[in-house]
């Protein structure tokens, strides 16, 4: 059963580098048990054009998810008073990035992603920030649309900015290559996709939206070369 929670974002991702995460949770709950709850956002560009999204995003890529490393929970308390006492998932995955569409990420590096959505903090619903979203599974292959946050991590927030593409190619084969040996998929057939060449079209074509970016985190770029 779903259920709708109306929550006013400026915008799907731009709200996150204006807030600090808190506590961190691991949860081991069994999500496909449990209801879901779709948030409604108010975003400044048009979600459905990926050309609005790549001009608002610092990096497009398709990456496959390596590990589901926990959940980080933010407080409403501040930002909506009229949420007290609730809370909101971020949910942070390892990704290897496959191919770059934009952005200078290495290829082949292993990099830390918070998606908004994930188990809530008292286990009984998953949130997302919208009904047509979705949790990520291991092995997943997908394109990321990602901003960098004030803090300098990596978010991917909002419909249709986590493509997941498993399904459009061998997934099979995707999912049994080893994590970190990136030769084992065969990227040619990745970029036979329709989607990959839409987005790929979509990042040189491009609505550049004018707001303050921010610059990924040393660390991040260090731990991704190890």
């Amino acid at each position: 059963m779903k259920k709708n929670r109306i929550i006013i974002i400026l915008t799907s991702v731009f709200i996150i580098g204006c807030i600090c995460l808190s506590c961190v949770f691991y949860s081991t709950t069994k999500t496909k048990a449990l209801p879901r709850t779709s948030l409604k956002a108010n975003n400044v560009i048009d979600i459905n054009d990926p050309k609005a999204i790549a001009g608002f995003v610092d990096y497009v890529f398709v990456g496959r998810v390596d590990k589901i490393s926990g959940t980080i929970y933010e407080s409403f308390n501040d930002s909506a008073p009229e949420l007290e006492n609730s809370s909101l998932p971020f949910t942070e995955y390892e990704v290897q990035i496959l191919d770059s569409l934009k952005g200078n990420l290495e290829v082949g590096s292993i990099v830390p992603v918070l998606k908004l959505g994930g188990i809530s903090k008292d286990n009984q619903e998953i949130i997302l920030l919208s009904e047509d979203d979705s949790l990520l599974s291991e092995g997943d292959v997908v394109i990321f649309f990602v901003s960098v946050q004030k803090d300098g991590s990596l978010i991917v927030s909002g419909e249709n900015c986590s493509l997941i593409i498993s399904d459009s190619i061998d997934s099979n084969h995707a999912k049994k290559a080893p994590t970190k040996d990136r030769n084992e998929i065969d990227i040619s057939r990745i970029r036979d996709l329709p989607i990959y060449q839409e987005i790929a079209q979509a990042c040189e074509d491009e609505y550049k939206y004018d707001r303050e970016r921010y610059t990924i985190r040393e660390e991040i770029l260090n731990d991704a070369k190890d």
